[in-house]
Parts: C-alpha cells; sequence; structure tokens
C-alpha cells in the first residue's frame, strides 16, 4: 500500500466536547517474502511436498508512519464541499514533501 490516509472525524453538534478527528498516515506498507539469507524471493509452498513445511521468511518495511488525535477540532474535512477545498485542509495538516 501507499499514500494512505485515514481520518475519523466527531462533530456531533449535540455534545461539544466529543469534537475531535483523529487519523494515521503511511507513505509505504510493504511486506516480502524473502529467501533465509533475506533476498527478496516469492516461494511458492504448494508446489512441492517439500516445500510444504519450510519457514517463511518476511520482511516488513513502513515508511512515515503517522498517527494525530485532534480534540476540539473544529475543521472537517468531511463537510466542505468541493475536493479543492478537501485537498487544502488536508495539506495544512501534513504539508507535501
Amino acid at each position: 500500500m501507499k499514500n494512505l490516509h485515514f481520518r475519523l472525524e466527531s462533530n456531533n453538534p449535540n455534545f461539544s466536547q466529543d469534537l475531535f478527528s483523529m487519523g494515521f498516515t503511511l507513505e509505504k506498507f510493504l511486506l516480502r517474502t524473502t529467501d533465509p539469507s533475506w533476498n527478496y524471493k516469492f516461494i511458492d509452498r504448494t508446489a512441492a511436498e517439500k516445500d510444504k513445511d519450510k519457514p517463511l521468511f518476511k520482511v516488513l518495511e513502513i515508511k512515515n508512519f503517522g498517527f494525530y488525535y485532534k480534540p476540539n477540532d473544529y475543521i472537517f474535512i468531511g463537510e466542505l464541499e468541493t475536493d479543492s477545498q478537501k485537498l487544502t485542509e488536508l495539506n495544512q495538516l501534513f504539508p507535501p514533501h
């Protein structure tokens, strides 16, 4: 997965103390299979009976993971009308690099 932004907003006007937004961003999440020497390699354990019980080696790469929680948030991206407005607000939260 690449360039993921998940955001949850709570904007119930009856409970002003419950206004918040939270989320996480992730530039890259990559899980790969390797051989015992940690070289990337596809291993089909169903191809041969002798391979079924061999251990699998995995490498997980996570790049630029971030989490945020904003209590008393007053900007709710989901309520903005245009994609341009939404993008502007998101870029203010997380300026492009």
